[in-house]
């Protein structure tokens, strides 16, 4: 699967996968405010995310529904000097 080229945050969240031809896993606002709070559209979000694209740590906070304010952050899997694990801390967006 081609690497993670952008990421635009302008209609939910968008991942922007370039390997000379741009491919797209979006995640539009409205299914995101399909959900009650913050909390559970993060968690749907976060586990579409794992589900359709495992090349890269790929995560999503949201601080609110309405208006949407969302923000995403992406790693990889593991440092590619060291080869050792990459863990997305907790309250990373803080």
């Amino acid at each position: 699967m081609p690497s993670i080229a952008g990421i635009d945050l302008s209609d939910g969240v968008k991942i922007i996968l370039g390997d000379g031809s741009v491919t797209e896993l979006h995640l539009n606002a409205a299914a995101i405010r399909n959900y009650n709070t913050p909390v559970l559209a993060e968690d749907a979000a976060n586990k579409w995310f794992a589900k359709n694209y495992k090349e890269d740590q790929i995560r999503v906070h949201v601080f609110s529904l309405d208006p949407l304010k969302v923000t995403c952050i992406v790693a990889n899997w593991r440092d590619p000097q060291t080869l050792e694990p990459i863990v997305i801390p907790d309250n990373w967006w803080e």
